[in-house]
């Protein structure tokens, strides 16, 4: 069904890439067929064991019997003395050649993939950025291209290859949506992300804090390319706390990881009616030459990746969706609007949907209250009535706006008492005296949709 085919973008982010087997699951289930996946990093190794022809169910059995781990291999002979001769690493490249044999048991050849694939390596020697699909390098063997898109010192060394020295793209574009608008040939491209909590970043060492920010410099610009894409949509899987570096995760983790990409992508799924064209833009300023060196950095770009980093850097830079569950109904069908923003604008929308299992969800609650600029009160009976929203969400919010750390936008979704309204010195989005769900179908939308275009004012600001 050519109406239902995807090309899938799995972006980098070490064993929380295992959440794009349950990702590619949910895409299944619905009727969608991959025509393509491009990646980088660790989502490389995830994408092309897809790309093999593996179902995702045979994909999670294979990793659950057979970890990542198990093809890391020893220290090169001085962990610290690494740095210091060439080629300044730490390890041996991974044996991907035994992971190929007992995954699928054969290496074969980039051309001969049942799914078409493409990866972004960084050549050190030209200082380009080099496309590599099928038509630009069939032969290269896929044991040799997943050692290329994983090198990433100083863990791993360069590949030196006909003339080249090539690290893994992912250092300067963990999700190369440029690659992936190449290839696509026109199908939507879904782009998989990963996000972890805050300690993830807080508790590395020195090394990977230094690759984190050199990461992070590439991923601002990776937002603003992303949102310049033909026909995209972005799915931020939640990883709680886990650690991409962590190689000795439990079974029950990858399982946990795999649920959880699951989720996200069929709650994406159900947001758009399982039509994820509702989020699909028109316009395309993304290359179209497959074989393209180098990234545009535009001062357009420029722009856009400061303001990413301003907003991610002062630690306020997400919107939190505060409402009671008895008004789930009005609850998704904000959730059903925000999603372009998320897709789009690279803003972060949380709400307590997030909290994976197994997660103390009051710390996680806690930890995503502390990192938001904007709150939208969904107002109602049931709002004002819940001890839980007034203790643990709407004291704070109130407490914070006073001091011009949040925003705060109370959406009336059905009648209170004006004595109980603990808004009256704040200006609601709509009238309290015409509540959404006093409102046609089409003016519910009118006011939601202008609430959305200002929610997107403050956020870039």
């Amino acid at each position: 069904m050519p109406g239902k085919q995807v090309h899938l973008l799995c972006s980098s982010g070490g064993v929380r890439c295992y959440s794009y087997i349950g990702a590619y699951k949910a895409l299944l289930k619905a009727g969608y067929v991959i025509s393509g996946i491009s990646a980088s990093s660790m989502g490389s190794v995830i994408g092309m064991l897809f790309c093999l022809g593996l179902s995702p169910e045979e994909v999670e059995e294979k990793v659950l019997a057979n970890p990542i781990k198990k093809y890391l291999r020893k220290r090169v002979w001085n962990k610290y003395l690494a740095f210091f001769r060439y080629p300044y690493a730490i390890y041996h490249h991974p044996d991907y050649e035994s992971l190929l044999k007992d995954f699928v048991g054969d290496n074969p050849e980039l051309a001969n993939l049942p799914i078409p694939y493409s990866t972004l390596a960084l050549d050190l020697n030209r200082q380009q950025l080099l496309s590599i699909n099928k038509d630009t390098h069939p032969r290269w063997k896929v044991a040799e291209l997943l050692i290329i898109a994983t090198a990433i010192p100083p863990a791993f060394a360069p590949v030196a290859v006909e003339n080249m020295l090539l690290v893994d793209g992912g250092i300067a574009s963990e999700s190369p949506g440029w690659v992936a608008a190449a290839e696509s040939n026109g199908a939507p491209v879904v782009v998989l992300k990963n996000s972890a909590g805050l300690s993830d970043n807080i508790h590395k060492s020195f090394p990977k804090f230094i690759t984190s920010m050199i990461q992070s410099a590439a991923a601002g610009t990776d937002a603003f390319s992303l949102q310049q894409m033909p026909a995209s949509i972005i799915v931020e899987i939640n990883c709680g706390e886990q650690q991409a570096e962590d190689f000795n995760i439990s079974n029950e983790r990858i399982k946990s990881l795999i649920l959880a990409g699951e989720r996200d992508m069929e709650r994406m799924l159900a947001l758009c009616h399982n039509d994820l064209n509702r989020f699909i833009r028109i316009e395309n300023i993304a290359p179209s030459n497959k074989n393209a060196y180098g990234l545009d950095m535009a001062r357009e770009r420029n722009i856009a990746l400061l303001q990413k980093f301003n907003r991610q850097t002062t630690g306020r830079h997400q919107v939190f969706i505060s409402y009671s569950h008895k008004d789930e109904e009005w609850f998704n069908k904000l959730q059903l609007m925000l999603a372009p923003v998320e897709a789009f604008h690279g803003i972060k929308v949380w709400d307590d949907k997030e909290i994976i299992p197994g997660t103390y969800w009051h710390d996680a609650i806690k930890n995503a209250l502390s990192q938001t600029r904007l709150a939208i009160c969904l107002v109602s009976p049931n709002f004002i009535s819940s001890n839980f929203i007034t203790t643990n969400e709407l004291n704070y919010f109130m407490k914070e706006a006073e001091n011009q750390n949040v925003r705060i936008f109370p959406v009336s979704v059905s009648r209170i008492d004006n004595e109980k309204n603990p808004f009256s010195a704040i200006q609601f989005v709509n009238d309290p005296e015409s509540p959404l769900d006093e409102m046609s179908s089409d003016e519910q939308h009118s006011v939601l949709s202008n609430m959305i275009n200002q929610l997107i004012e403050v956020m870039r600001q």
